[in-house]
């Protein structure tokens, strides 16, 4: 195990550790107050692990989220992960659900699957496996976002996909396809939002959040 330490406005302490599996490093923040204690959870790719801006802590979207929306008694558990496609996510970022029982999971997914053209059949069931199966761990809140319209005309059959399967699980969908989301050049991966974008999206999720039970 590794520890870091970073100083952020309402974050104290945040621990790199190795995940349990795929050999990733998902990030964990601790709550940071002696309040009731709860959990919240991110699952996504190179975008929601942070790719692309100069300070992740800062301004990624996640921790903007895990900032603005949640108490100081929540614990961020960020489990994403470069190139993570839908079935990346399923052996990679679930077992995290799993070990932790998140009560909020914040999912963007789909990115890395347009890119290496997963078929949209597939894609629409490994998505809902993913989404049953964090919801048998006892998550009381799953939020999913779509695709942007930056990402290409390709997006549509996607977005389609997302909007099934969010309500087929009853699960809250957050709006991302037409947010104003800048996609730059970011060294050995596609290019990734902006940190003007990290807040686009940020803002989308707390929308979502306000009316989610």
């Amino acid at each position: 195990m590794n520890l870091y330490r970073t100083t952020l406005p309402t974050i104290v302490l945040v621990l790199i550790l190795a995940a349990c599996s795929g050999g990733g490093r998902p990030t964990i923040v601790p709550s940071t107050d002696n309040g009731p204690r709860t959990t919240l959870l991110v699952m996504g790719g190179s975008a929601t692990e942070g790719d692309g801006v100069a300070n992740r802590f800062r301004e990624a979207w996640p921790y903007l989220v895990f900032r603005d929306a949640f108490s100081r008694s929540t614990s961020l558990v960020n489990a994403a992960l470069d190139d993570a496609t839908v079935a990346n996510a399923q052996a990679d970022q679930l077992p995290l659900v799993t070990e932790v029982k998140p009560d909020t999971v914040l999912i963007w997914l789909g990115v890395d699957d347009l890119i290496h053209r997963t078929p949209t059949a597939q894609f629409t069931s490994q998505l809902r496996t993913l989404i049953d199966n964090t919801r048998a761990t006892g998550t009381r809140r799953v939020l999913v976002a779509d695709l942007p319209d930056a990402l290409g005309n390709t997006t549509s059959a996607y977005n389609a996909a997302i909007r099934q399967v969010v309500a087929a699980t009853h699960t809250k969908l957050v709006e991302l396809e037409h947010a104003a989301i800048t996609l730059e050049p970011t060294d050995g991966l596609p290019p990734q939002p902006d940190a003007t974008s990290h807040h686009a999206i940020a803002q989308a999720f707390e929308r979502a959040l306000q009316t989610t039970p």
